[in-house]
């Protein structure tokens, strides 16, 4: 009898110690899962210099001229978002009528949404110079911090710091960054070429050009990976 009773407490026990393991694996489970997802939304936002410097941002003193670039990329998100997600669910695409003579079993075309094509007109047409007043924001705001750093303000010398690497990365990805650089390079150029500008000015220009391209090729990370960095014409 004894012996019975102690099998059937063994037999008792068996499924509860099922539960606890099915119940640890699947705290496993969605533990992993959690870190993979924390680790790879780190690893966008290490690859993503826009978005490590919201972060910074995030942390940091107010600048309002760092809002704005986030301005213009949140208008082109919004507007693409809209005409790729929000307009097909809310207006379905609708079947044109078939052609004549075409073949029962061609695939069926749908009319195009009005309201998603002028949205992506809209991109398309402007979504280039945007980019470029973008860059041009970033270079202003670089210029912004360099002022608060001149005069010592708290926590500036860092966030300079933190912001001209983040320059660095965007000059290296986006052509519409490299294009601003070389125009401002350009007027500059015309301003202190002028008959005009003492000597001394042209002598301390050239020595910030020489500056900014020893800068460059130090900081130039293909130079040491052995290749190149992809560059991005979008943003």
């Amino acid at each position: 009898m004894g012996l019975w009773s102690t099998k059937r407490s063994e037999h008792a026990q068996e499924p509860e110690t099922e539960r606890r393991v099915v119940h640890w694996l699947l705290w496993l489970t969605r533990t992993f899962n959690t870190c993979v997802s924390l680790i790879t939304a780190a690893l966008r936002i290490v690859t993503n210099p826009t978005a490590a410097m919201a972060l910074v941002w995030l942390f940091s003193p107010q600048y309002p001229l760092a809002m704005l670039p986030f301005g213009v990329y949140s208008i082109f998100h919004v507007a693409t978002y809209t005409r790729t997600n929000l307009i097909p669910t809310i207006q379905p695409p609708q079947a044109a009528a078939p052609v004549a003579g075409a073949s029962p079993s061609a695939k069926p075309t749908y009319k195009n949404n009005p309201t998603a094509d002028t949205i992506g007109k809209f991109v398309k047409e402007y979504y280039d110079a945007s980019m470029g007043l973008v860059a041009i924001l970033e270079i202003l705001l670089w210029g912004r911090l360099l002022l608060s750093a001149i005069t010592f303000s708290k926590g500036s010398w860092i966030l300079i710091a933190i912001y001209t690497a983040f320059l660095r990365a965007r000059f290296a990805q986006s052509s519409f960054v490299q294009a601003q650089f070389r125009q401002l390079e350009a007027r500059i150029d015309s301003l202190v070429g002028a008959q005009s500008t003492p000597p001394a000015a042209r002598q301390v220009w050239e020595g910030v050009k020489g500056g900014a391209r020893s800068f460059h090729d130090v900081t130039d990370v293909g130079k040491y990976v052995g290749g190149a960095p992809a560059q991005k014409k979008a943003s």
